[in-house]
């Protein structure tokens, strides 16, 4: 499920149900997630992309945040309701394969992090 395939059909086919999300709305649902119970989705690169792909496609459930690092997920129609938190890194090119422009990248709430912000950085 974790392959380039169906990173793909996420990005670029959001009407079709990937095994991917198939396998996490089980999961959801076997832990008792009913449909009126928040869910904050979060992820990682793939995980960060079906995050995203599950709340501006799939609306059967509440999905009250969305936390991604490292995930294409700027072009995704989310709704305003729901609260988005994108992690960014400068160097990382994934998340820029959504193409979309950075004057519209700059209009939404993210967090980009170079290898300057690091500079100084006290262990603690």
């Amino acid at each position: 499920m974790n392959d380039l395939d169906s990173n793909l059909a996420l990005m670029l086919t959001p009407s079709l149900r990937s095994q991917y999300e198939g396998a996490v709305l089980a999961a959801m649902q076997q832990a008792g997630v009913g449909p009126n119970d928040p869910v904050m989705l979060v992820g990682f690169s793939q995980g960060g992309i079906m995050a995203g792909h599950l709340a501006a496609y799939n609306s059967d459930d509440n999905w009250d945040a969305v936390v991604v690092a490292g995930a294409p997920i700027d072009s995704m129609p989310i709704p305003s309701t729901t609260t988005v938190v994108s992690v960014q890194h400068s160097g990382d090119p994934v998340p820029r394969l959504d193409s979309m422009p950075r004057a519209a990248q700059d209009e939404l709430d993210q967090y980009f992090i170079g290898s300057d912000n690091a500079y100084g950085y006290e262990n603690t």
